[in-house]
């Protein structure tokens, strides 16, 4: 009985402190819409109302689906959820922090990942072993994380807008450049690119495929990452879980 009274008394603190949570990411997103209005930007304004809305996504799937999901998952989830629709976008944190893209594409990984090793426990009436249940979850988010990455080239070519952040590279190879069919040429060290007799210094332009490249990359640490916690845990774990209640 001390069991279950320790149990309960465990969980009313994680709810109290996810209120707690939740309303401070509330109370900032709302701060960030205003102060996006202020700016008269629409998108900052957009990007604030989503993240608004984000926040409480956890509630409504553990009410509506009697799920439980670790404290970890959503500490990682709401960061997420704030970190590049506001601190990205409204807050520039993409250019000021370099490997700010990087880190959410990781942890994203490291996310969807979770949620592909809990989904065969609520499809299948006989759970699969971990193996089975990784390389799900692995597969899972690399899926996810291409979806994303063509989703960003699609709202890029279509809005005119650079969400597959372009590059500058010094050298490059391509078949183009040999002096016969099948023969690859190579351009190092440049210094000077001239568009429309404009000259671009420093160097090429790579017009999103190594920002997407090293997404996926990201992507694909930030899920096995997840699949070797989840080997790792011993039964009974509630670290990065999602389970039925």
């Amino acid at each position: 009985m001390m069991t279950t009274d320790t149990g309960k008394c465990c969980y009313q603190t994680k709810t109290n402190f996810d209120k707690l949570l939740i309303s401070i990411l509330a109370a900032f997103n709302v701060a960030s819409f205003v102060y996006s209005v202020n700016l008269k930007n629409a998108l900052y304004a957009l990007s604030s109302l989503a993240s608004l809305a984000l926040v409480f996504l956890p509630c409504f799937f553990e009410y509506f689906f009697s799920l439980r999901i670790s404290s970890d998952l959503k500490i990682i989830y709401w960061f997420l959820a704030v970190g590049g629709p506001v601190l990205g976008n409204v807050y520039r944190f993409y250019h000021y922090i370099r490997p700010w893209d990087k880190i959410l594409h990781m942890l994203s990984g490291f996310l969807a990942a979770a949620f592909g090793y809990a989904l065969p426990d609520f499809l299948l009436k006989e759970p699969p072993g971990k193996a089975f249940k990784c390389f799900f979850a692995v597969s899972l988010s690399i899926a996810i994380g291409g979806l994303w990455e063509i989703y960003e080239y699609i709202v890029d070519v279509f809005f005119r807008l650079d969400l597959q952040n372009d590059t500058v590279i010094t050298g490059f190879s391509s078949y183009l450049l040999g002096d016969a069919p099948g023969t690859i040429g190579s351009i190092e060290n440049i210094q000077t690119v001239s568009i429309n007799g404009e000259p671009l210094e420093e160097g090429y332009i790579d017009i999103g495929l190594i920002d997407t490249m090293k997404d996926m990359i990201q992507c694909l640490i930030g899920s096995i990452l997840c699949a070797v916690t989840a080997l790792l845990q011993k039964p009974g774990s509630r670290f990065a879980t999602i389970r039925a209640v």
